[in-house]
């Protein structure tokens, strides 16, 4: 039998919402991706590293991760909701070792075995925002949505579906002019006043959303020093 894929590439990045104008922000790639007829249909990444089964709300993820929903042991993960029947998802990624600051492409394929198109829309009836980012036992996944709704649902196809999720290893902000006020979640500019890429070591490339309705995936990186 062969599986049914559509290639998501529709919809461009996210929009940051307001912002301090003294700290310059850097919004993590937020795909409000849209499942849409005239899309081609493109491969993601191949020999891709993906993601593994990893027990949430414990260890380095659940402290920045995943937080307490108020109903009993109950905790949500980077914004998301419990998913539909039949619907798994992981994060595929062309590397999972780079310096860091370079920019790692990747995708979530969602695979829907319920037997039947699934549309997710949030709890305000927009399509729910999307994205992959970095985060560690300091480094909380920050991620700019749009706040324009779209008022099309997210299409679930029966098969696996794909969305590009490409994961930024420079620090989320950063402080211009003088180092004074840095620290370290949020440091100083480069002198050309971008943000420093961050620190080396290990991290999870984790899905975020807003009012997204799929299971939370997870995959490690590992940031080296140089290019």
């Amino acid at each position: 039998m062969v599986q049914q894929e559509h290639d998501v590439r529709c919809q461009g990045p996210g929009r940051c919402g307001g912002r301090n104008p003294t700290v310059l922000v850097l919004a993590v790639l937020a795909l409000t991706a849209t499942v849409a007829a005239a899309c081609g249909s493109s491969p993601g990444p191949t020999a891709a590293p993906t993601s593994t089964t990893v027990v949430y709300g414990t260890g380095d993820l659940g402290s920045v991760y995943c937080t307490p929903t108020g109903t009993g042991s109950q905790k949500a993960c980077g914004g998301l909701v419990p998913a539909p029947a039949g619907v798994t998802d992981r994060i595929a990624l062309a590397r999972t070792t780079v310096p860091s600051g370079t920019v790692i492409h990747g995708t979530l394929v969602v695979e829907n075995r319920s037997g039947h198109q699934i549309a997710l829309l949030d709890p305000h009836g927009c399509q729910p925002s999307m994205a992959v980012a970095l985060t560690s036992a300091t480094l909380a996944p920050v991620v700019g949505f749009s706040a324009i709704c779209i008022g099309r649902p997210l299409v679930l196809y029966p098969g696996a579906t794909r969305f590009p999720a490409d994961v930024i290893t420079t620090a989320l902000g950063c402080i211009p002019g003088t180092t004074s006020d840095a620290s370290a979640s949020v440091p100083a500019c480069l002198p050309g006043g971008g943000p420093p890429p961050l620190a080396t070591g290990t991290y999870h490339a984790v899905l975020v959303g807003r009012g997204l309705a799929l299971p939370p995936a997870s995959i490690k990186v590992t940031l080296s020093a140089g290019k």
